[in-house]
C-alpha cells in the first residue's frame, strides 16, 4: 500500500488532522486513514461511493467526500459514454 495523496482538514483554529490517502491499485479502492493508521473510510473510484468506518463530525466528512469525488473521478462514467458511440 502506498500513500498518493494527503490532505489538510482545519476543524477549528487550535486543531489540525492531516489524512492520507492511500490506493493499492490504479481503479480501486482508495482508504481514508487518519495519522494514527485508523482507516476512517473507503472510497470505490468506479461507483463514487464511500463507506465509512469511523464517526467523523459531518463536516469532516462532506470536505472528504467532496475532495475524494474532485481528485478520483468515477472512472465508469467515461468508459460507458465511450461505449454509446
Amino acid at each position: 500500500m502506498r500513500y498518493c495523496w494527503s490532505m489538510v482538514e482545519k476543524h477549528s483554529e487550535e486543531s489540525t488532522r492531516t489524512y492520507h490517502f492511500s490506493q493499492a491499485h490504479l481503479g480501486g479502492i482508495i482508504n481514508v486513514v487518519n495519522p494514527d493508521g485508523y482507516l476512517m473510510a473507503q472510497y470505490n473510484d468506479r461507483t463514487g461511493k464511500v463507506s465509512w468506518q469511523r464517526v467523523l463530525p459531518i463536516t469532516q466528512r462532506e470536505s472528504i467526500e467532496k475532495w475524494l469525488h474532485q481528485n478520483y473521478p468515477v472512472a465508469v462514467l467515461k468508459k460507458h459514454r465511450a461505449l454509446r458511440k
